[in-house]
């Protein structure tokens, strides 16, 4: 609940790259293999949103048996957006429509409190943008979308 409450102060106006952040997500994660595509392109996201975002989604990885996360930028028909995907366990068609409800969660038992993807879901919308869950054939993929 703290986590989400700091949402509004930390989504101030800016923009990053992954790049800014790639090496402090590397030491936060060293068992997760990162890799990137297009991490020069300019994110409408303040650095401190981008690292509460790729935290929250990389941990989510982690915890699902993820070893390797892909983030790739990308911009699509006047939309700047940034896709996340992981080669863990990934979310079952049961639960795609749930994840992103505030205090579902999976993990109940070891801990998980099922703020998470919401918290994702809140600075991407405080940040004009939004959170959907895709069909991935292994693992999850998330994908945040910018603009029209």
């Amino acid at each position: 609940m703290r986590a989400f409450s700091l949402v509004e102060q930390a989504v101030s106006p800016g923009t990053s790259r992954l790049a800014d952040v790639t090496a402090e997500l590397g030491t936060h994660f060293p068992a997760l293999a990162l890799r990137t595509e297009n991490s020069d392109l300019s994110l409408p996201l303040h650095r401190r949103a981008l690292m509460i975002v790729l935290k929250h989604l990389l941990e989510n990885a982690a915890e699902h048996g993820a070893s390797s996360v892909s983030l790739v930028a990308h911009r699509n028909e006047g939309q700047t957006c940034l896709t996340v995907a992981d080669d863990g366990s990934g979310i079952s068609e049961g639960n795609r429509e749930r994840v992103l409800q505030p205090f579902f969660t999976t993990r109940r038992g070891t801990g998980g409190t099922g703020m998470g993807l919401n918290i994702v879901k809140a600075v991407a919308e405080a940040s004009g943008g939004r959170l959907t869950v895709e069909t991935a054939d292994r693992g999850a993929r998330l994908r945040l979308t910018f603009g029209e």
